[in-house]
């Protein structure tokens, strides 16, 4: 009987205790962690149309440098012929006026050459030629100039200056100008004859 109060009393301690320690030890919380996100982050609208703006703006002042069409003003210029002489396009107001650009490296522009000067010989009081090279040197020009027997100025564009500004795709390529200096009709190519050459400027 005294085994079993002895062992009622032992039970009841533990339980206490434990009770006790439990009350002053506290629980252990484990934090709540947020998952890590792998998606890549989005950029902001505002981002993606600034950046669209200026690419278009770019676009544009590039295609603005001058991509001429008919109806367009012709960008003047000024160069050298083959004689030394300062050749502008202002100096020509007042007449019609064809540019060629052309270099002797295009088949093309070789096999046009005699038709351009068939027709100049024919127009010469009525139209100006002002063939543009873009690539040879002075002297290989004057060279083929004579052997060829062209009357029309040839022109010398050493740094490319003038291709570019008229934003040409190929040669050979040749814009008609009207008496003010407006681009009336153009060929992106090959003359086939001086009578299509005809038919162009007196298209306008």
């Amino acid at each position: 009987m005294k085994i079993g109060k002895w062992l009622l009393i032992t039970c009841l301690a533990v339980i206490l205790i434990a009770a006790v320690v439990s009350c002053v030890t506290p629980p252990v919380v484990t934090p709540k962690v947020n998952p890590i996100k792998t998606t890549e982050p989005t950029i902001p609208n505002s981002t993606v149309d600034n950046t669209t703006v200026e690419d278009d703006s770019i676009e544009e002042s590039n295609s603005n440098v001058f991509q001429i069409k008919v109806g367009d003003k012709a960008p003047a210029f000024s160069l050298r012929d083959l004689a030394g002489n300062v050749v502008s396009l202002k100096d020509y107001y007042g007449k019609k006026v064809m540019i060629n650009m052309w270099w002797l490296q295009c088949h093309g522009c070789i096999e046009e050459i005699p038709y351009l000067q068939e027709f100049y010989r024919k127009w010469a009081n009525e139209v100006v030629l002002l063939a543009i090279n873009t690539y040879e040197s002075k002297e290989v020009l004057e060279a083929y100039k004579a052997s060829q027997k062209l009357t029309f100025t040839i022109l010398v564009d050493p740094n490319k200056k003038i291709n570019r500004s008229y934003v040409i795709c190929g040669v050979p390529t040749t814009f008609f100008l009207d008496q003010e200096g407006i681009v009336r009709a153009l060929k992106d190519g090959v003359f086939e004859s001086a009578a299509e050459i005809e038919t162009m400027l007196n298209s306008y």
